[in-house]
């Protein structure tokens, strides 16, 4: 719904149509809502922030794939793998080719 608000969709009831789980319970609200109150300086900054998102959301990815780069090299590591007991993680998760679940 936010996507489509961001590109100039103006129909309430199009728009409505798009909410999700508890949004659903309230479509006559939402649709009054969304009735003539969207300007454009509102779109601009919906957009804004949904690029602020995407960003992250990518960042994260990445950051989360270094993390598997990472923990697949040192999972030799019997430091690593204490601290894996420790904390009751399963290494595979992680994707590696070869693993070890410490039990």
């Amino acid at each position: 719904m936010l996507e489509a608000i961001a590109a100039g969709e103006d129909d309430p009831e199009k728009l409505a149509q798009m909410a999700r789980k508890g949004l659903r319970k309230k479509l006559p609200q939402l649709r009054l809502v969304l009735e003539r109150r969207i300007r454009d300086h509102h779109r601009f900054l919906l957009r804004q922030l949904l690029e602020e998102l995407s960003f992250a959301e990518r960042k994260i990815h990445e950051i989360d794939q270094r993390i598997q780069q990472c923990v697949c090299r040192l999972i030799g590591s019997s430091a690593l793998l204490f601290v894996l007991h420790l904390t009751d993680i399963n290494v595979g998760r992680f994707g590696c080719a070869s693993y070890v679940i410490v039990t």
